[in-house]
């Protein structure tokens, strides 16, 4: 079969060319139906990615946060240490004198 200016009797395009390009239109269609599917799938699996990703920064900072706060502690510890350790030392030192001026007192 085929298609034919109806003025010009010319012949447009034969059937088996008509249903040629038809089928590869329909091909066409079809591929972009498929890739437009696949980009849809691609940008939730895109979401989610950012997603997972902004829950673990978040949990990075709060992570980091608890971190800060422990190492303050700490310091605050250790500087309470050493003025229990210098005031011990300081306690040590004076038990020590009057030890000696009691002995002092005795051998008088």
């Amino acid at each position: 079969m085929r298609i034919y200016l109806r003025n010009s009797q010319q012949i447009l395009i034969t059937k088996d060319s008509y249903q040629k390009q038809e089928r590869e239109r329909l091909e066409a269609v079809y591929d972009r139906e498929i890739l437009a599917g696949q980009v849809v799938e691609m940008e939730g699996q895109l979401k989610e990615g950012e997603k997972k990703l902004e829950d673990l920064q978040e949990e990075y900072k709060q992570i980091e946060y608890g971190l800060r706060k422990e190492k303050e502690e700490k310091e605050k510890i250790e500087k309470k240490l050493k003025e229990v350790e210098l005031q011990e030392n300081t306690l040590e030192n004076l038990v020590e004198r009057a030890n000696t001026i009691v002995d002092e007192n005795r051998a008088i």
